[in-house]
């Protein structure tokens, strides 16, 4: 127990300076304003929620990978975030979308029969599933392009700079930093727990040493908010953060905004005109091949 909970916040914690230590090079996307940086990415992502085309998808996703590429984001790193999870989620969760029993349509594949039931993938769910797959990866991967290259306290100053209310500012960053200095907390805590300890515990034991360590972290978030609080207030905190610096656009900002939005508006029309014929030719190559 106590080995598995110090190796996830290691990990928790390695993963955040990880990406501390991505963000400060001197990649593309480091060097421009991460306003126009933050603005253009999302937009970007809701364009990718409006299109339907697999193939637009997959040029989006090979449009991140040249942009991660440029910012020197280390691809192996940036791969495993993106597709290790995207295709065990749409296993997980679309796969009854795919089969007649959810999805009635054209039959691809074997069929097995279940009593008076004849259960088979379909060309729609398979249709569906490699759609839904390609989006949520398309939007994750310019998601973690995100995080990956605009430090956090940055991401912080280009979200005030853009009038984004105050308070949703310092909850956001500060619910960051408690994240991180409680799992700091969870790790002593367990550490010294380990420590003072002889032999193995029984699952009544194991059991009781976790609650308690819940509640005292529980009793030393509370006392910490408060204190920190208070430090805050002694140090002239009124509510709304003060910037000691601001970020000023450059002409190579507007530059990658034209690139950016000319991307965005190539994507739309392209998804609008192109047919669906691709993704029919597709399933049944894969359909010939089951």
């Amino acid at each position: 127990m106590f080995e598995r909970v110090l190796s996830g916040v290691v990990k928790v914690t390695r993963s955040a300076l990880d990406l501390e230590t991505i963000s400060r090079r001197g990649g593309a996307l480091q060097r421009f304003d991460p306003r126009f940086v933050f603005l253009l990415l999302v937009s970007l992502v809701v364009v990718v929620v409006m299109l339907r085309n697999p193939l637009s998808f997959l040029l989006v996703i090979a449009f991140a990978i040249t942009l991660a590429f440029l910012s020197r984001v280390p691809l192996g790193w940036y791969l495993r975030r993106v597709w290790l999870f995207v295709p065990l989620f749409t296993v997980v969760i679309l796969l009854p979308s795919m089969t007649s029993l959810i999805t009635p349509g054209e039959a691809v594949g074997w069929t097995l029969q279940m009593g008076s039931i004849d259960i088979y993938f379909t060309r729609q769910g398979l249709e569906y599933a490699l759609t839904f797959t390609l989006r949520v990866g398309a939007a994750v991967s310019l998601s973690v392009l995100l995080v990956a290259t605009v430090e956090w306290s940055k991401l912080m100053r280009a979200l005030a700079q853009l009038r984004f209310p105050s308070s949703f500012i310092v909850i956001l960053d500060m619910t960051y930093r408690y994240i991180h200095l409680l799992l700091d907390t969870v790790a002593n805590m367990f550490l010294a727990r380990k420590s003072r300890m002889v032999g193995k515990l029984t699952a009544r034991e194991t059991k009781a040493v976790g609650s308690s360590t819940v509640a005292n972290l529980f009793h030393k978030s509370y006392q910490m908010s408060e204190q920190v609080y208070l430090a805050m207030l002694s140090r002239g905190y009124t509510g709304n953060p003060k910037m000691l610096t601001q970020f000023k656009s450059k002409g190579t900002d507007y530059g990658f905004a034209a690139v950016m939005v000319l991307f965005g508006a190539t994507m739309v029309f392209f998804d609008i005109a192109e047919a669906q014929d691709i993704l029919h030719s597709l399933i049944s190559s894969l359909g010939a091949l089951i």
